[in-house]
């Protein structure tokens, strides 16, 4: 695999966009934290991350098990630190509803599917951080 290059820049107040292949993601803060709410901040993106990665790897179990995905549905709840100075979920709680004809013995299979989404890996096996100055 390639190595991946994100850019950054600034669109005015507390907007701030990162470019990655041809696609552009949107952030802002929201009001209480200086920018106008007009995009979701880059930490809903983190949240926002994982549960999208759930949803395909759902919806390629799905579909290797010829099952249809409508009437699945996919939720996340993020139970966050009471100190606020930590900023930090606690506990990521991800839920599959299925329909009840969903069948009944793939139901383990999809759940240990979708806790190998490679999002939720980076978290388990964190990369190395490096931030440097370049001129």
């Amino acid at each position: 695999m390639s190595n991946t290059i994100l850019d950054v820049t600034y669109e005015g107040g507390m907007k701030v966009a990162a470019t990655i292949r041809n696609f552009t993601v949107h952030t802002d803060q929201k009001e209480k934290q200086g920018g106008e709410d007009s995009a979701p901040t880059p930490f809903e993106l983190f949240f926002a991350a994982l549960a999208t990665c759930a949803g395909v790897y759902a919806k390629r179990f799905c579909d290797k098990k010829n099952i249809s995905v409508d009437g699945i549905a996919i939720s996340m709840e993020c139970e966050f630190d009471p100190d606020p100075k930590k900023y930090r979920a606690q506990k990521i709680t991800t839920s599959i509803t299925v329909p009840a004809d969903f069948p009944e013995n793939f139901e383990t299979a999809l759940i240990r599917t979708v806790e190998g989404c490679a999002v939720k890996k980076q978290i388990l096996e964190p990369p190395v951080f490096e931030v440097r100055i370049q001129r």
